[in-house]
Order: structure tokens, then C-alpha cells, then sequence
């Protein structure tokens, strides 16, 4: 049952996995953080980080949009700052970072994003990040 989903009544969860789904709506409703999220529905930190990614309503899965950038970037200081900057200054949502170690001054960084609510194409992204200083390739090798 890989990647495949059920739906299921409410009444028929177990209390914690609803309660993760309330203390997600809490952070996206009212800009709470985690902690506070969590304290106000009576669920431990690591209940909350264990299910939300699996826990959430049937509209909210589909709004979701995801898209791994893979660049390449010279080993100077700041430089995936910068890059992570662009990224937020357009409303995506960095999921994930990996970064390889630097080898003969150059790095390749894997970013993921969630670019639901972007005000701009993953092609203008792409642009606009390759542009930047020190960054020489910029591709997107996966979305959905």
C-alpha cells in the first residue's frame, strides 16, 4: 500500500492522529508555532513530527505542490543564503536541503520545495537563481 491512501471518519481515528490534523490547522490558521500548536492540543512535539506529513484533509493534499532544484554553486560564504533567500522572497517553501561536501571549490545542493503558493513559475525560479553570484546550474529535476 505504498503511496496509496485511505479516507477514514473522524470518529474513527486514534485521538492523536486528529490531533495532529488540528494542531496543523492552528500553525496554517493562525500563524502558531509548533510548540504552542502542540501544547494547546495536548500532543507531544515528536507525535506532531512523526505523523504530519501523513495526517492531513483531502484538500490539503492536493494543493500541495513539490519541486526538487539541484544547483551548483561555488564554495564561497553565503552563497546557498542567497539562494534560500530567492526562494523564500517568491512564497516557496524549502521542505529539504542536502548539500555534498565542497570538492575543488565548487558544491552541489539538492533543494525541495513546496512552490504552492509561489508567486512565480518554477522556470522563473530557475532564472532567477541562476543569475545569482557564484551559482553557475540550476535545474529541476523533479516535481509534482
Amino acid at each position: 500500500m505504498n503511496d496509496s491512501y485511505l479516507l477514514v471518519s473522524v470518529s474513527k481515528l486514534p485521538e492523536a492522529l486528529l490531533k495532529v490534523a488540528l494542531a496543523k490547522e492552528d500553525i496554517s490558521r493562525s500563524g502558531m508555532n509548533v510548540s504552542d500548536a502542540c501544547r494547546k492540543e495536548g500532543i507531544s512535539r515528536s507525535v506532531f513530527y512523526k505523523y504530519r506529513d501523513y495526517v492531513f484533509r483531502p484538500e490539503e493534499k492536493e494543493k500541495k505542490k513539490s519541486a526538487v532544484f539541484s544547483v551548483k554553486v561555488e564554495d564561497k560564504e553565503g552563497v546557498l543564503n542567497s539562494v534560500l533567500n530567492v526562494i523564500s522572497h517568491h512564497r516557496a517553501n524549502v521542505l529539504n536541503i542536502y548539500q555534498n561536501t565542497p570538492m575543488h571549490d565548487v558544491a552541489f545542493v539538492s533543494i525541495k520545495i513546496d512552490y504552492s503558493k509561489a508567486d512565480c513559475s518554477l522556470e522563473e525560479l530557475s532564472k532567477e537563481l541562476s543569475n545569482l553570484p557564484y551559482v553557475s546550474k540550476v535545474e529541476v529535476s523533479a516535481h509534482a
